[in-house]
């Protein structure tokens, strides 16, 4: 079992499924050990897109109501959504296995100037990131969505860069417990290729 928890690529998996399992009792039952250099798995997405809830669902450190800027868990990092984003990640995106990009559904169907913002941020990740790499798109707040949100999301993707990532978009209620199941259960299939 150390081995698995010293794997780059499967350590940071097993940590994020013994906290999921032993909940904040994880760390004293199977200490952190440093896996890599660098985070596994990187959060993006604008403001309120839900990933300081996931990483607050996985960890249970990060206080209720609380933001994150560029805060690492282990191998996990929460990148901050504020408009300073961009800001030296051209460099840094390569560092990780997995990219998750967080959006809002319900925003992105009705928001123009949201739904911009986030085809940038997911046309950067894409233009940025290598063939190992693995992006999975996180479409939250589904439960405030109206009407065929997952059309309109492939409508909006169809004659973008990145269209081929429509096939690799998981919609989410991040109120709900099974949301991060969800989330983990597509990053394992990533990590297995």
């Amino acid at each position: 079992m150390i081995f698995w928890l010293r794997d780059p690529l499967t350590g940071s998996l097993i940590r994020v499924l013994l906290r999921l399992i032993f909940g904040p009792l994880a760390d004293s039952l199977f200490p952190p050990q440093k896996v890599s250099d660098s985070p596994q798995i990187l959060l993006l997405g604008p403001p309120s897109s839900g990933k300081t809830t996931f990483a607050r669902h996985l960890f249970h450190k990060i206080p209720e109501g609380s933001t994150v800027r560029s805060q690492v868990y282990d191998t996990i990092t929460d990148y901050p959504g504020d408009e300073a984003w961009m800001h030296g990640l051209d460099k840094k995106i390569k560092d990780y296995r997995i990219i998750l990009v967080f959006f809002d559904v319900s925003k992105f169907t009705q928001d123009s100037k949201y739904q911009l913002d986030t085809n940038a941020r997911i046309d950067f990740v894409y233009q940025n990131a290598t063939l190992n790499q693995g992006i999975l798109l996180i479409a939250t707040h589904a439960d405030l969505a109206s009407g065929d949100y997952t059309s309109t999301v492939s409508q909006c993707f169809a004659n973008k860069n990145f269209k081929d990532l429509k096939d690799r978009i998981v919609y989410v209620d991040m109120r709900e417990e099974k949301s991060k199941d969800t989330i983990m259960k597509e990053v394992k299939k990533l990590i297995k290729g």
